[in-house]
């Protein structure tokens, strides 16, 4: 919904060591705001989840740090994504990345199954 395209960057082995989300504009009080992610893996392993960090650079969501876990469970499998950034347009950014967030959730439901559990932003 309000990504644009992702350019990913994998090793020898083919596994992905950074990425760059490039998000559609916000508007902003007339204006618009054009989000750009690049970001570097700093822990992956199989089945278990990753850990992304910022790239310097990023317009938007500043420090980024997100962390994404997979947990075996009796029905499945239970992610759980967690994203922590600086933005000058906080607010902004916050109900842009929660429709993105939204987005992405519907879709993975809708691919493989499952349910939204629990869902919440903070400042």
């Amino acid at each position: 919904m309000g990504l644009e395209r992702v350019e990913v960057v994998q090793d020898a082995d083919g596994r992905c060591v950074e990425y760059t989300c490039y998000f559609k504009p916000v508007e902003i009080d007339g204006g618009s705001l054009s989000a750009v992610s690049r970001d570097a893996m700093n822990w992956y392993e199989p089945n278990r989840g990753y850990l992304s960090v910022e790239v310097e650079g990023n317009t938007g969501t500043e420090g980024a740090v997100a962390c994404t876990t997979l947990e075996p469970t009796p029905a499945g499998t239970r992610v759980d994504y967690h994203m922590s950034y600086d933005s000058e347009e906080l607010e902004t950014m916050k109900a842009h990345l929660d429709e993105v967030f939204r987005d992405m959730a519907d879709r993975l439901i809708a691919r493989l199954g499952g349910r939204v559990l629990d869902r919440y932003l903070e400042a």
